[in-house]
């Protein structure tokens, strides 16, 4: 009986050692592909693997001009899109549920997804553009804590503006 114990409570462990995430490789993205269930929305952002499990106050804390492509990606994770622009390589990380994709159909490649923020379908949507490979301007797009939609940016030299937008 003991032994039957053992090898139950064995299984189970390695069983839950396989529910992660797993990751395609997309030559024109850096998304990844949960292998589990659905998230289900809330009214403020859920933690993803697309935010590195930080809060968008720890993110907005953290953020600085100036920062390298490397600590970017340290702090936020490798999925995002790389868009290029007028403006030169923007990266776009959105935080979806659902395996929900957002596609713009616009000419502008930093379209925001006010659609999918405002039926939930996007939880949030950051874009960061680059200058000689450090972090020149940023924008987040997100539901604060009194569930409306805010726009945060730092552009400039170190200029910060939170605005609510419909």
């Amino acid at each position: 009986m003991f032994k039957k114990s053992i090898v139950i409570v064995s299984s189970l462990v390695i069983l839950a050692g396989c529910s992660t995430t797993a990751k395609e490789a997309h030559p024109e993205s850096h998304q990844a592909t949960p292998t589990s269930a659905p998230v289900v929305p809330t009214a403020t952002p859920v933690p993803t693997p697309a935010t590195n499990n930080m809060t968008i106050d720890a993110i907005k804390s953290a953020l600085k001009q100036g920062m390298s492509k490397a600590e970017v990606e340290k702090l936020l994770g490798p999925n995002y899109k790389e868009l290029h622009g007028e403006d030169g390589l923007i990266w776009r990380y959105d935080d979806t549920i659902n395996n929900y994709k957002f596609e713009s159909h616009s000419i502008l490649v930093d379209e925001v997804d006010t659609n999918g923020l405002k039926n939930g379908s996007m939880k949030q949507q950051f874009f960061f553009s680059w200058h000689e490979d450090q972090l020149n301007n940023f924008a987040l797009y997100y539901r604060n804590k009194d569930n409306k939609l805010e726009e945060y940016n730092v552009f400039g030299k170190g200029v910060v503006k939170t605005t609510p937008f419909e």
